[in-house]
């Protein structure tokens, strides 16, 4: 079935039908809805979450498109998706049955507490999209820390947004309001270097002098992604069970997916933690 499926059998023509044909724009509000929709603390969380839905279903269902409209309806499937669990979902309704040969980080095992800040050297690293229209790709942040005795890896924090840049280096220093960043690693492909020397402006005019680093990645994106696998299998970079969205699009990377800012982000915040020094960086407010 499986080789049916892909089309590999000789002769014959196979062709997929899946129930969700397009799915929102707005995964941002899904993936609220979705922190709602399992708040087991929440007696009624299935009508939270759809009091939510009812809420901003113009802009939920923006993009979408079903195979049965007549029969199914979105907020349903995503209600099936819940139950189901993501992996029945793909296979029993969009006829997508993910092989882990293909979805590499399908098991993400995520840190139930983190250790103290202190205890860690944490690293930023910031994939900015170049256009940040709902057709374009996400721009991306990773917080990264590394414990110091143990080196295991903790995503903190991390994030996938559509955002003008200015809009972007903003949450990235409210970011560094709230965590306490050695180092600033900044993607610079293409326009990317000018907007790392805009958000280096926008670091002055906020007093904040943590050093960015440019980054130029080489080689292919796929192999330097899934060069990731054996340090997520093991469990030596644990995730954050609240980043819904990014963990989403960790989980859904393939070499055909639409989306991979977020395993991109991951791969260059582990780069760049790994050349983070074990010593403290000076406050460098005394500097200036």
């Amino acid at each position: 079935m499986a080789d049916l499926l892909k089309g590999k059998i000789p002769g014959v023509r196979s062709i997929r039908k899946a129930a969700v044909i397009q799915f929102s724009d707005r995964d941002d509000l899904w993936a609220e809805w979705e922190i709602q929709y399992n708040n087991l603390q929440d007696e009624d969380r299935i009508n939270t979450a759809l009091s939510f839905f009812i809420a901003h279903k113009d802009e939920m269902l923006e993009g979408t498109e079903i195979l049965w409209s007549e029969y199914l309806d979105y907020y349903y499937l995503m209600c099936k998706k819940q139950s189901m669990g993501e992996k029945s979902f793909y296979k029993e309704l969009q006829n997508d049955p993910r092989s882990t040969d293909d979805y590499i980080f399908q098991n993400i095992i995520y840190w139930d507490r983190l250790p103290e800040f202190d205890e860690l050297e944490i690293a930023m690293y910031i994939d900015p999209a170049i256009k940040a229209g709902k057709r374009n790709d996400y721009s991306a942040i990773t917080i990264l820390g590394q414990h110091r005795k143990t080196k295991q890896l903790y995503v903190i924090d991390g994030n996938i947004y559509k955002l003008l840049p200015d809009d972007l280096f903003q949450v990235a220093i409210e970011k560094l309001i709230t965590y306490p960043v050695d180092k600033i690693g900044f993607e610079t492909i293409q326009a990317q270097s000018y907007m790392k020397q805009k958000f280096e402006e926008e670091l002055w005019k906020a007093k904040k002098y943590t050093p960015v680093e440019s980054v130029n990645s080489r080689g292919q994106k796929h192999e330097r992604i899934i060069s990731l696998e054996p340090d997520v299998k093991k469990g030596h970079i644990l995730f954050n069970v609240a980043n819904i969205r990014y963990n989403n699009q960790v989980k859904d990377y393939n070499r055909n997916c639409r989306f991979d800012d977020a395993p991109d982000s991951l791969y260059g915040a582990v780069q760049l933690i790994q050349s983070v020094k074990s010593l403290k960086f000076y406050d460098r407010s005394l500097l200036f």
